[in-house]
């Protein structure tokens, strides 16, 4: 066996660990119909097991029934039953808004004595509060590029008026990655998905605003959704080659643990080196630092966010702040607030400074 063949059947392998297998994308030939959408459930008949951890991601329920939504044990606003609701958005570990049956955003509730007052419209799941989302504004519901599968930008979903677009699946399905999945389900030996490793795939989605080199970034917490973005701030990342796949297995949630063989791959000496310390005997992993949450999508306090960070690096100095008070554009790194402070809370930057400052040379 030659080396690169040695190569090609060891890379093959490994992504068969993840259930992901390089394949020719089809898009209709003349001897078969334009590929259409078929529903994750029909994936689901073959590839049960990647099928049935899918399900446990976000993905999938970036929008939510009435039935499902009540199914994850969310609430209805102030004011409103089931019945006023089309659909909700979200819901699965941040936070839940509505979408009323004109499509428009529910931004009004009812207060303690019955009157409408505008916001108390959003429930962060976290500590099942209720807070404002564009207060009393008229708010249609513009994102379903990113929380649908076969969306298009034309017509009004189901008739509704404030429903921007027309989609084929509600949620992030396997299609929205994988294609439309007709002519694979006919013929699945010769008609193979799509199948994209690449971050930019990834980032269509995981990104805010146009300019892949701004990384938006809100009351001193980087704004959520940006992972694509931050990644690209990675210089040692990119250019070695490191995509979002080299983590996270995309039919798993992202709350699995991911372990360090990723980051031995290349930090082999600081991975040995850390296993040593009191930090790792005590569950502290090179993500609880290097990913530490910087990113605000529902609720954040001093220090700690809800969204993990992809900037990696950790600036050690304490006059650094990864998202500096007024600004709206965060930096190319942590700092160490985030880093440290968010568990040594009792503790200040310069401390959290001095005891991070050539932490992995010791």
């Amino acid at each position: 066996m030659s080396k690169k063949v040695g190569i090609a059947l060891l890379a093959l392998a490994a992504l068969a660990v993840t259930g992901i297998v390089a394949s020719v994308p089809s898009a209709g030939t003349a001897d078969e119909p334009p590929p259409t959408y078929v529903g994750s459930e029909a994936c689901g008949t073959c590839h049960k097991a990647q099928y049935t951890t899918f399900q446990d991601t976000g993905h999938p329920w970036k929008l939510q029934t009435p039935a499902e939504a009540q199914a994850h044990g969310l609430p209805v606003p102030s004011g409103y039953t089931w019945n006023d609701i089309y659909l909700v958005i979200g819901g699965f570990r941040w936070k839940s808004r509505y979408i009323g049956q004109d499509g428009y955003i529910i931004t009004k509730t009812q207060d303690a004595d019955g009157n409408w007052i505008g916001g108390k419209n959003q429930y962060n799941l976290a500590t099942k509060r209720w807070v404002d989302y564009s207060a009393g504004q008229t708010k249609q519901y513009s994102c379903g590029k990113c929380h649908t599968t076969g969306y298009s930008t034309t017509g009004n979903q189901d008739g509704k008026p404030g429903i921007v677009g027309t989609w084929a699946l509600k949620g992030v399905q396997c299609e929205r990655c994988h294609g439309p999945g007709s002519n694979h389900v006919s013929d699945p030996l010769n008609v193979k998905p799509v199948v994209d490793r690449s971050s930019e795939l990834c980032g269509t989605c995981h990104s805010r605003g146009n300019d892949m080199s701004k990384l938006p970034a809100k009351n001193g917490y980087i704004e959520h959704h940006e992972q694509y973005q931050e990644i690209l701030r990675s210089a040692k990342t990119t250019s070695a080659g490191m995509t979002c796949v080299s983590c996270h297995n995309p039919h798993v949630t992202s709350t699995s643990p991911v372990g360090t063989k990723p980051c031995a791959l290349c930090h082999t000496d600081k991975v040995v080196q850390q296993a040593k310390t009191t930090h790792f005997l005590n569950g502290v992993t090179c993500a609880s630092c290097h990913l530490a949450p910087a990113g605000k999508s529902a609720e954040a306090v001093a220090n700690r966010g809800d969204v993990k960070t992809h900037l990696f690096r950790i600036n050690t100095d304490p006059s650094f702040y990864t998202a500096p008070s007024g600004s709206t554009e965060a930096g190319n790194a942590l700092d160490v607030g985030f880093a440290c402070l968010g568990c040594h809370s009792a503790k200040d930057r310069n401390w959290a400074s001095e005891n991070a400052t050539g932490y992995h040379a010791e």
